[in-house]
């Protein structure tokens, strides 16, 4: 049985997924980057919102492999580039979940070009799960930017850091 009828998967959004998983296993590293950051300055609700969003991006990179390997593809990971943060001295809690933010917006439109992409090849099953994931995404967008409003209002980090811990 051929790859072809083993499933709707095409090629060309096999190729995109693949791309999404080495975003995914990006992200885990520059939020893996980002708590490290937060930690040295103290902000420790935030070092913990940041060592989950990394752990989900992780888990989303080890989810959409899957769905590529059950698919009948191989999955050759793709190089992740080293994380490079450029984190300044004077750097806040807003600078950190800007850049958070950033990522989550670029993810969206990623997730969102691939669904259409999907729909344009009539692949349900993978449209199904970039449905998902969007759902996913956009959440998780929201938390940063809710995060975001709470140090942007504050003129103390640690006390919008305390602020964020609460909604942790």
């Amino acid at each position: 049985m051929s790859v072809r009828q083993r499933t709707s998967l095409q090629l060309e959004v096999a190729n995109k997924l693949r791309d999404l998983v080495g975003t995914c296993a990006y992200n885990a590293n520059l939020y893996s980057s980002l708590k490290s950051f937060a930690t040295d300055s103290g902000l420790v609700s935030l070092s913990k919102f940041f060592n989950e969003a990394s752990r989900t991006s992780a888990k989303n990179a080890e989810v959409l492999g899957n769905h590529l390997i059950k698919s009948g593809f191989i999955l050759n990971y793709p190089s992740v580039d080293e994380v490079v943060v450029d984190v300044k001295e004077d750097y806040d809690g807003a600078d950190l979940l800007e850049i958070a933010l950033d990522t989550e917006t670029k993810m969206t439109d990623t997730i969102n070009d691939i669904a259409q992409m999907c729909l344009e090849k009539k692949d349900h099953i993978t449209y199904g799960l970039m449905s998902k994931f969007l759902q996913v995404q956009v959440n998780c967008e929201r938390n940063k930017r809710v995060r975001l409003d709470i140090f942007k209002s504050s003129d103390d980090d640690i006390v919008a850091d305390n602020q964020i811990g609460s909604i942790n």
